[in-house]
């Protein structure tokens, strides 16, 4: 569980980030989930977009996509989830070890 200090450091570390992965019409399928783990596997700090336009799907489908992953959802802004999976070896975002949060 990440403390809201280190919430706050990641999304600042997200905003200049592009979403990588889309969620679509198909919604959350397993090829979904593994694709958005092996992304994030690798560069840790990832925005996933969400293309419905109904806000109370969004809602469930953002507490879906948090109970099958391995990370943490970070925040969300609009259409748009910042999602944070810590590196097995080495974090690219060593500044985390000063929130505790890691």
């Amino acid at each position: 569980m990440l403390q809201s200090k280190a919430r706050k450091y990641l999304k600042g570390r997200a905003h200049g980030l592009k979403p990588v992965v889309s969620v679509g019409k198909e919604g959350l399928t397993e090829a979904l989930v593994a694709e958005i783990e092996r992304t994030a596997a690798s560069l840790e700090l990832i925005k996933v977009r969400l293309l419905t336009n109904i806000p109370e799907q969004q809602d469930k489908l953002i507490e879906a996509l948090a109970g099958r992953l391995q990370g943490e959802i970070v925040g969300r802004t609009g259409h748009v989830v910042i999602y944070f999976r810590p590196g097995k070896e080495k974090s690219a975002y060593p500044e985390l070890a000063q929130f505790d949060a890691v």
